[in-house]
């Protein structure tokens, strides 16, 4: 396959990605996908998915617990098998498939286009639904001791998984693969054990709810503090990285702290009790 330089489609098509980007559009076009911040894409997915969450929340609640268990296990499924697909066709027609393939239009539909990763947050709603059903019908303190067991479970498969990533595909290995590793350890903990309270420790929990707009501003610093214009990686020191990482939790503690944190109770507005929000879902990476 002829090779693109990454950032020739974006400069070719300046004016569609100016009106895609602000918009979060940009997942739907699978050239488009990684304009300006590569890692906004997974905005564009969600601003899909909570457009859809309002109308599917009350008919997953009506699911009973086994409907919702295979209906997680179908969405993996079918996620997986999606991921399969691609590396056994090879649409792209590529030597080598792996993270540094940036520009291949198929390739990036199966990352990143929202039709892709539907079954992951469908999986995540089922999981969510799962878990508010689980507590309302629980004895008190029962559901508690299923948290070990998952967290333990979840963390056995990602072990299992990174142990034989080398010969995972990078495709199947890029989205939906470690869901139900995921899952499970969002699930138990979820659940609350006394174990698990150093989590609820303030400073973790403020840098758990900073995290995201870490995720979202980390690429502005790692580019030009790791790499130079024409990418070739600097040679920094220790304390440099030392440096950098403060610098990147400072500042996204701050964005999250006077801009996130304030825009979101803006949005929310009064708290619904019947709403499905804090539930375990499965994040996009």
């Amino acid at each position: 396959m002829l090779k693109v330089p990454f950032f020739a489609w974006f400069s070719t098509h300046l004016r569609l990605v100016v009106l895609l980007v602000p918009f979060l559009l940009q997942a739907w076009v699978p050239l488009a996908v990684l304009a300006w911040n590569s890692v906004a894409w997974s905005l564009s997915d969600e601003a899909f998915f909570y457009l859809l969450f309002p109308f599917l929340k009350k008919r997953f609640l009506k699911i009973s617990l086994p409907g919702l268990a295979g209906l997680a296990l179908v969405c993996w499924a079918v996620s997986v098998a999606m991921n399969w697909t691609y590396v056994l066709r090879n649409p792209d027609h590529l030597q080598v498939i792996d993270a540094d393939v940036l520009n291949a239009f198929w390739l990036n539909a199966v990352k990143f286009h929202p039709f892709a990763r539907l079954p992951e947050f469908l999986l995540g709603m089922a999981c969510g639904a799962m878990f508010l059903k689980s507590r309302k019908d629980a004895k008190p303190g029962h559901s508690a001791k299923l948290a070990l067991p998952l967290v333990l479970a979840g963390l056995v498969i990602a072990a299992t998984v990174a142990h034989f990533s080398a010969r995972i595909p990078y495709t199947v290995l890029h989205t939906s693969l470690l869901a139900p590793a995921f899952a499970a350890i969002i699930f138990g903990f979820a659940l609350q054990p006394r174990w698990g309270a150093l989590l609820n420790w303030k400073p973790l929990v403020f840098l758990g709810d900073a995290s995201y707009s870490l995720y979202l501003l980390h690429s502005f610093f790692l580019g030009p503090f790791f790499f130079t214009q024409t990418g070739v990686p600097r040679h920094r020191g220790v304390g440099w990285y030392f440096l950098y990482f403060v610098l990147a939790l400072a500042i996204s503690g701050l964005v999250y702290r006077f801009i996130e944190a304030p825009s979101r109770r803006k949005l929310r507005g009064s708290p619904s009790g019947s709403a499905l929000a804090g539930s375990p879902a499965v994040a996009l990476s």
